[in-house]
């Protein structure tokens, strides 16, 4: 395996590397609140002694230390940290933490965030001083379903494919060391048909009355094939990279080739900031009901990943990112659906580097309201931004099922909304990748058709999409069906003619002897060659639609009560993976 340059052992996200960085993860205080008597108390200034929790495992999983099961809505965390020296700005960085966060630095308020799946960080220098430095939050996560929340439970357990919640800080936490002007966010936009990189820069500050430098070099294998310098005007800037045809190399599943790139910034002739990353070329398009990337019509040879880890739970360690899409390289799939979750930077890097597809799924919430809706918006996106210059991320998912948005086949509103968030991901992605409205059925307006289907044969499939294909190439929209129950669009829909077809949901196929263990979907079968022999007829059936370019297999492994993986939740197989290949090796 191959490493950019911004990939170093133990930082938490490659895709932004500064060398001035110090990781906070290890043993911090913790304290359960089930009165909500903290705030009143006065924690935040002097916080109680009730116990430590490890960072970044949530309280309910045991390698926290603590393995407790019982929900409570509010929680705190509390940590010192040592300053030897002021600095201009010490960023702290929290890449996951459940749900709505209060921050306290040395017993001032701070910041308020919410979101449990996307990173936030705080500019936290003006609240500290030399010597010890005290860190304090305060973490509300109750069990509302309108909360984007994924596949944790709303209720009292876990039931049918919800899980266990988690609460808390879930991923990595470091702190940045930076000077008067540093690098605030950047995004790639590389055509392969231009030969170009477009580069948007955000700067933390601007000032007129100093000379503001960006130095952007280019490496490609060692090799530098760019290096160029801006004068910078504003906070915002946006840029073109031009290379020469020779040096493009397109990122594919194949050969996944990856650019390094150095960021510096200057100040009066003097380095501000430097930051390490990488992009790839990944141009994605859709025509004729075909997926192009980089020009290369490319079919989707997906598995469902929940991302669920026998000893790290919800939050996966680096080895068990790369044993995982490892796997799934080896049963012959082509990429995945990251269902319901967003993972660490290292998850993301992995796919990058070990070439998969990757679809990003928005974690749904589970009832529809106007703080739902608004929680939607702000939270997508910045779920898009924290991982936007990963090459592998081809496509975006905002809602799985309806979920969220259940009366979406009859409700103009909630149609109306999705459709909203369609467009609002379109325009700030500025058209790079593929989203979907609604994946599964009852589409607003979508880059793809898909839908999910758990029938058993291979006559059932065939036949039901024989005739939705047949009405959707006729024009008639509203009698198509995505499966034997729902309709493939919503009361307020518009078709994209180009729009390929993919079956993202089918098998889930359970083994009888794990019938008392979980559930899975259908008729569990006896041994392997059952197994196969079901999941083969399925295929077949795909295959022989010649109209579906892609679809995504339930799923990689079993996650508690659902057994209906091709692996056990330790990873074991359950079939022969050189079979599982076999079956995916002939789609193209």
């Amino acid at each position: 395996m191959k490493h950019t340059l911004s990939y170093h052992k133990n930082h938490p996200n490659p895709q932004v590397y500064r060398s001035s960085y110090e990781l906070l993860n290890g043993e911090w205080e913790f304290a359960f609140d089930f009165f909500d008597e903290g705030m009143i108390e006065k924690w935040y200034q002097s916080f109680p002694k009730k116990g430590t929790i490890i960072v970044p495992y949530p309280y309910q999983i045991e390698a926290s230390g603590i393995n407790n099961k019982k929900h409570c809505d509010v929680i705190w965390y509390h940590k010192t940290i040592k300053l030897e020296k002021v600095i201009p700005h010490l960023l702290l960085h929290f890449l996951g933490v459940d749900y709505e966060c209060n921050l306290f630095i040395n017993g001032k308020y701070v910041a308020n965030h919410k979101g449990a799946y996307d990173s936030f960080n705080v500019d936290i220098s003006p609240y500290v001083e030399v010597g010890g430095n005290n860190i304090t939050l305060r973490i509300v996560d109750k069990q509302n379903a309108d909360q984007i929340r994924g596949k944790q439970t709303w209720k009292k357990y876990p039931f049918e494919c919800f899980y266990e919640e988690t609460s808390g800080i879930w991923k990595d936490v470091y702190l940045e060391s930076l000077n008067e002007f540093y690098i605030k966010n950047f995004k790639f936009y590389p055509s392969f048909k231009e030969n170009l990189v477009k580069l948007d820069v955000l700067l933390n500050n601007f000032s007129a009355n100093k000379s503001l430098k960006l130095n952007v070099k280019i490496l490609f294998e060692g090799k530098e094939i760019s290096n160029s310098d801006f004068s910078l005007k504003d906070t915002s800037s946006s840029l073109t990279l031009n290379l020469s045809h020779e040096d493009i190399r397109p990122w594919s599943t194949y050969s996944p080739f990856l650019y390094d790139v150095v960021l510096t910034i200057s100040v009066d002739n003097k380095i501000s900031d430097v930051v390490t990353t990488y992009f790839g070329f990944n141009e994605i398009n859709i025509k004729n009901r075909h997926v192009y990337l980089n020009d290369i019509d490319t079919y989707f040879k997906l598995v469902l990943d929940q991302g669920y880890f026998s000893k790290t739970y919800y939050t996966g360690s680096e080895d068990e990112f790369i044993n995982d899409l490892t796997l799934i390289k080896e049963c012959g799939f082509n990429g995945l659906r990251k269902h319901q979750k967003i993972e660490s930077p290292l998850f993301y890097y992995y796919c990058d580097v070990l070439g998969l597809l990757l679809w990003q799924e928005m974690p749904s919430p589970h009832a529809y309201s106007y703080e739902m809706i608004t929680n939607a918006k702000r939270e997508l996106i910045n779920q898009i931004d924290d991982h936007f210059n990963s090459p592998s991320i081809v496509a975006y998912v905002i809602f799985n099922e309806s979920w969220g948005v259940n009366e979406i086949a009859k409700d103009k509103e909630e149609a109306s909304e999705v459709t909203s968030l369609y467009k609002l991901v379109k325009n700030h992605i500025k058209g790079s990748r593929l989203v979907i409205s609604n994946d599964g059925w009852e589409h607003t307006t979508s880059d793809i058709i898909s839908f999910h289907n758990y029938e058993e044969t291979y006559d059932k499939i065939y036949n039901l999409y024989k005739e939705s294909i047949n009405l959707i190439n006729k024009k008639d929209y509203t009698k198509v069906k995505a499966n034997e129950t729902k309709l493939m669009f919503a009361t307020e829909f518009e078709v994209n003619q180009d729009a390929p077809l993919m079956l993202t949901e089918f098998g889930g196929i359970a083994y009888d002897k794990d019938k008392n263990k979980g559930w899975g979907y259908g008729n569990s079968v006896l041994n392997e060659e059952e197994y196969l022999k079901k999941l083969s007829s399925l295929m077949d059936a795909i295959y022989d639609l010649k109209e579906i370019r892609g679809y995504c297999l339930t799923q990689l492994t079993d996650v508690e009560q659902e057994v209906n993986g091709l692996f056990n939740f330790n990873r074991k197989p359950k079939a022969d993976i050189n079979k599982i290949k076999e079956l995916n090796t002939k789609f193209h």
